[in-house]
């Protein structure tokens, strides 16, 4: 069926209402425009007759005023205003003569509006939520079906995005019931999503921008910068949840010791593990230059963490304000050593630390250590003794012992003449043969004793 479009900028949607009925006809007044402008599918004209549109008006004013009218439901009643605004479209039109270029009015056959629509926000792209909770707060909406009202008349007529939580507003197109909810319950004492994507990129040591491409590769709309910001309070959370661990640790290393007898003026002392790691690699590399080093105590009964620090020499803030000549503004500054000072040096500086706060933090001797073949540990804690009248006694780590070992047996057989050949292949292929006879030497002297 194809439709007049559109007369002196009046629509006849604006008038015509397609839920009345007529009582005599039977007819819908859809039905009613149908007889009046129906034009055969095998005229391909899309151009009205004047008589077509003399008709149509004529039979529309009787439809409109004339007659009584049936009406689907109480959303279909016109007040005194709507009836006096149709009479006024009509008599517009009445004089179809004075219509401009009639001859040019195109009738288009467009399908018919989705009502679902019309106060509806068009939301784009995917969303994060909680399913379970937004599946109870769609079953408390159901309180309000009475009558006509059905699930399918509610519509999301606004959405709020909160980074990446959302804020759903709905209404009921039937009885205009309004209501609203989140995309995941609002629970303080819940991780919600934004920290929990914030605690992630820290985790896996990416920022706001990688997140932003990998959201938007999953057309998930991203938080912004500064609501990335607000959240990276979860950096405080972890170091205080890291302290409490390690406090745990302590607690668990003391009564360990105590149970083992192992008490030196009324405290305890208690073996340690400590290993030195930094942000740029230097084993076997010669470059030792790192601007970032970290370093960890562990205790060797419980496996647990009792100590770690961090040494850096470079501060984002201080270095951009440095370059421009101006004082930096006030912040957290985690430069704490020098831009001149030995990137190999950091790990006994931390390790010296530790041991110095071993009895504030934990109330413990670390009277033995573990550590790797690096004596720059070993020295330091020589020079400058943790503990008064104590003396820390260092224990080789039995992997980096047998890793250097492996590796001058390897430097041997790829050493030396051509007339040896067969033997340097002799050593380098009996490499882990004799790492594992000297691990079953040892496990053999150990169960003589």
């Amino acid at each position: 069926m194809r439709r007049m479009r559109q007369t002196r900028g009046k629509n006849f949607c604006d008038f015509v209402n397609e839920e009345r009925i007529d009582e005599d006809s039977g007819k819908g007044s859809l039905e009613c425009v149908s007889d009046f402008m129906e034009i055969r599918d095998d005229d391909d004209s899309s151009v009205g007759s004047l008589s077509n549109v003399r008709e149509f008006c004529k039979n529309l004013t009787n439809l409109s005023m004339n007659e009584p009218h049936a009406y689907t439901d109480e959303r279909n009643v016109m007040t005194d205003n709507e009836s006096e605004s149709i009479q006024n479209n009509i008599e517009d039109i009445k004089d179809v003569e004075d219509v401009e270029d009639i001859e040019n009015i195109i009738l288009h056959t467009d399908g018919n509006i989705d009502a679902n629509r019309l106060d509806s926000e068009e939301i784009s792209g995917r969303r994060i939520v909680d399913f379970g909770h937004v599946f109870v707060e769609l079953q408390k909406l159901s309180t309000h079906w009475i009558g006509e009202c059905r699930f399918t008349d509610l519509v999301i007529s606004e959405q709020k995005p909160d980074g990446l939580k959302t804020h759903f507003s709905v209404k009921c197109r039937m009885c205009h019931f309004k209501s609203s909810f989140w995309s995941e319950p609002t629970d303080d004492r819940r991780l919600d999503v934004n920290k929990s994507i914030v605690a992630d990129t820290i985790l896996t040591g990416t920022g706001h921008k990688q997140l932003e491409e990998l959201l938007a590769a999953a057309d998930v709309p991203c938080m912004n910068n500064k609501t990335y910001i607000k959240h990276n309070e979860m950096s405080e959370a972890f170091a205080a949840a890291a302290e409490e661990e390690m406090r745990v640790a302590g607690e668990e290393e003391k009564r360990l010791a105590i149970e083992r007898g192992d008490v030196i003026d009324g405290i305890p002392h208690i073996p340690v593990i400590t290993d030195g790691s930094w942000m740029k690699r230097s084993y076997r590399t010669g470059s030792y230059d790192s601007p970032s080093g970290a370093a960890i105590i562990t205790g060797y009964h419980s496996k647990k963490v009792l100590f770690v620090g961090v040494r850096n020499k470079y501060c984002i803030v201080c270095a951009r304000a440095a370059k421009i000549n101006v004082v930096a503004k006030e912040h957290t500054c985690f430069k704490n050593w020098g831009s001149n000072q030995s990137s190999t040096s950091m790990e006994s500086d931390i390790i010296l630390e530790g041991f110095r706060l071993s009895l504030e933090m934990h109330g413990l001797i670390y009277s033995k250590y573990i550590g790797d073949g690096d004596s720059n540990v070993l020295k330091k804690l020589r020079d400058f003794p943790p503990y008064p009248n104590i003396v820390v006694e260092k224990i080789e780590c039995t992997n980096h012992l047998l890793r250097n070992l492996c590796n001058k047996i390897r430097e041997a057989g790829s050493t030396g003449s051509r007339n040896v050949s067969k033997l340097k292949k002799a050593v380098a292929s009996s490499v882990m043969k004799i790492r594992n006879a000297v691990v079953k030497a040892v496990d053999f002297r150990r169960n003589r004793k």
